[in-house]
């Protein structure tokens, strides 16, 4: 018996192999960095780190970001961020790439289900029911569009509120004996907890049910012929809508009392979006220009063309469903582009920051895949039985998965880092000084000091009044030798952030190490009134502490800390040294002496250093030599000591030793040019 005469195992053989080739075009961004958002909301975020605060996250949404503006109410998405945590041991990204993906797969699944639930209630008699449903399924998940998504890990909340939805309504179609036990309510609940933008399932399923189910045309919605089928509309969606105010009531209340979507003019702010919504329908089709972090701007001419032709179009598009709706064979196209519109409207009523971002499409492009798909089989029904038209069909079905496929590979590449995305955006946007800010970054984390403040400058262009923009020209002055300057940029960003955490800590990270542990302090504990639980701010504060004897205010800090997170390391020793009254530099000192290791003599010269002891830290330094001839480091941290001495020559000396042993040892390299350029 041939194994293809069972239906099901041949649907289940070639999904089975639509996923592997997926996978194959994915395989390359597995091992992708964090980025942009993931860094306050997974990389710096502590309740990640301790899935025992897991009931927390669901009482409290400051646990979901470690920025006030940016807790929302997300539990479900910090709770499978803790997972991945717990899964990798750490901040792998492997796992939660795979996390990610996981969820990405089973959407495309429910995709095809989808499809071909719709497609066969529309047209049962089509012979190509099947393809058409498993190219929906391919179409969207190769599209090169959904790889901006995919790649960014905070933009899960999009992925599983996009599965949370599909897969409600495929609960609803495949298991109608369970609809009275609610179980197709389950992954509703769940996607908003996940993301706001599930209670869209509300209106999508409405027109779900009236299309396919009530077998009616948006039309006959608005006539009052149809009182009957408008009673079981509203029994059948009476549940939902419960859950959706509910759903939509505690997100709102839920939500941390800093939190802002950050966004301004709401009028100007939805004409935009018609315009938006434009790029989003070409990018389905055309999907190239992509960019991490766009350099759009909000339009402020109500009677701009751009608004004129983006209402055209969106009115275009709702005349098609209507006019689609009419015929039973066409309701898949009207489903679709509502569907494409619904998902839109959280994010174009509601004014925020970026008035458009590339991730966002990844929700309404279910629908669009399914009308776009649908409305192509209907073209190309006449010409199922032309052998030609259909080897030209078949070879245009490839080129568009093939295509996006290249595509989703080459977006990975330029996921792969910090570096390579930041980099790309300033060629797609180089309009977004956020954009030229976050690249200059790149540079300065590498050493390249000099191109990283071109690109600051370049950045202040467009943003002349962001103040994380002067935190980071401060911090590259500084490290290029010019403190006083420094200190007026960071100056400059407590002027612009008074509201902000940031600019007091990091101005208070530099005058600690300008050895002002007094104003630091001032500084410091300043930005744990406005953010009282970022964990760099609560240990700056205990080491000044410690410094200065403090030992009460570090024994209540410490112990604070530990109550919160009892798994915090950093906090117990700092505890263990507050009831000992011992100085972090007697205890590296006292580590050193009964464990003398490299790294350990290493340690205590970088605690000299910071506390502008450079004799101790050169001594400290050369103890770690006698052990370790060729460390590289310790040469490196002698030739920083003795810049801070103004002993040249001797700074020259080591930092060459460091980098003869350690060619590519860039910041040995920057050590090491400071030194020359004082010596011209």
């Amino acid at each position: 018996m041939n194994i293809f005469d069972n239906k099901t195992l041949k649907t289940f053989l070639i999904l089975s192999g639509l996923f592997v080739v997926i996978t194959l075009f994915y395989s390359n961004h597995f091992s992708n960095e964090f980025h942009f958002d993931d860094n306050h909301v997974i990389v710096e975020n502590p309740y990640v780190k301790d899935l025992s605060k897991a009931p927390q996250y669901f009482k409290d949404a400051s646990t979901f970001s470690t920025l006030p503006q940016n807790q929302s109410y997300r539990p479900l998405l910090t709770l499978l961020f803790a997972i991945d945590y717990q899964k990798a041991h750490g901040l792998n990204p492997f796992w939660f790439h795979v996390d990610s993906f996981f969820w990405f797969l089973l959407t495309v699944l429910c995709i095809y289900l989808l499809s071909k639930n719709l497609f066969s209630r529309s047209h049962p008699k089509y012979t190509q029911l099947l393809t058409a449903a498993f190219f929906g399924a391919a179409w969207f998940g190769l599209h090169t569009v959904n790889g901006e998504t995919v790649n960014y890990l905070s933009a899960r909340s999009d992925i599983f509120s996009g599965f949370a939805v599909v897969s409600s309504l495929i609960l609803w179609i495949y298991l109608p004996k369970m609809r009275k036990f609610g179980l197709f309510l389950i992954p509703f609940i769940a996607g908003i907890l996940a993301k706001e933008q599930t209670i869209t399932f509300l209106p999508i399923f409405m027109v779900y049910y009236w299309l396919f189910e009530r077998n009616k045309s948006l039309g006959e919605f608005f006539s009052f012929k149809h009182k009957t089928d408008h009673f079981k509309l509203i029994k059948a969606s009476i549940v939902i809508l419960i859950i959706t105010i509910i759903g939509g009531i505690l997100v709102l209340k839920m939500a941390g009392s800093s939190f802002s979507v950050g966004g301004t003019s709401r009028g100007l702010y939805i004409l935009t979006q018609c315009w938006v919504i434009c790029r989003y329908l070409i990018a389905f089709f055309i999907p190239v220009n992509l960019s991490a972090d766009s350099d759009w701007q909000l339009l402020t001419n109500p009677f701009d063309e751009r608004i004129i032709i983006g209402i055209l179009i969106v009115s275009l598009l709702v005349f098609i469903a209507f006019k689609t709706s009419k015929d039973k064979k066409m309701r898949p196209i009207a489903f679709g582009i509502l569907w494409f519109i619904f998902a839109l409207l959280p994010t174009s009523l509601v004014p925020l920051a970026e008035v458009t971002n590339d991730h966002r499409m990844f929700f309404p492009f279910i629908g669009l895949a399914i009308a776009a798909v649908w409305a192509l089989s209907l073209v190309t029904e006449r010409f199922l039985k032309n052998k030609i038209a259909i080897t030209l069909i078949i070879i245009s079905m490839g080129s568009i998965l093939l295509l996006n496929g290249i595509g989703v590979y080459e977006r990975n590449k330029v996921w792969k880092s910090e570096e390579t995305l930041w980099l790309d955006v300033t060629i797609k946007s180089p309009k977004n000084g956020r954009g030229l800010m976050n690249y200059g970054l790149t540079q300065m984390r590498i050493g390249n000091l000099e191109k990283a403040l071109l690109y600051y400058q370049k950045a202040l262009e467009f943003t002349p009044n962001y103040p994380h923009l002067y935190i980071n020209i401060a911090i590259c002055k500084n490290a290029l030798g010019y403190p006083q300057e420094a200190e007026q940029s960071f100056k400059r960003a407590i002027e612009l952030g008074v509201t902000l955490y940031e600019p007091y800590y990091f101005y208070a990270d530099f005058l600690y190490k300008h050895n002002r542990k007094s104003e630091s302090l001032k500084n410091v504990e300043y930005a744990l009134t406005i953010n009282p639980w970022y964990m760099s701010s609560r240990y700056l504060a205990m080491n000044i502490y410690n410094d200065l004897s403090q030992w009460g205010k570090l024994e209540s800090m410490a112990l604070e800390t530990i109550q919160k997170f009892p798994n915090d390391t950093t906090a117990k020793n700092l505890f263990g040294l507050s009831q000992k009254k011992e100085s972090r530099t007697d205890y590296y000192k006292r580590i050193a002496k009964t464990n003398p290791t490299p790294e350990n003599y290493l340690t205590l010269s970088l605690e000299c250093y910071n506390n502008s002891d450079y004799y101790g830290c050169i001594d400290a330094c050369n103890q770690a030599l006698k052990l370790k001839p060729d460390y590289a480091d310790a040469y490196n941290n002698i030739c920083s000591a003795y810049n801070s001495l103004g002993e040249f020559k001797k700074a020259i000396e080591a930092g060459e030793k460091a980098i003869a042993i350690k060619p590519d040892y860039q910041l040995a390299k920057n050590n090491l040019a400071y030194s020359k350029s004082k010596l011209k």
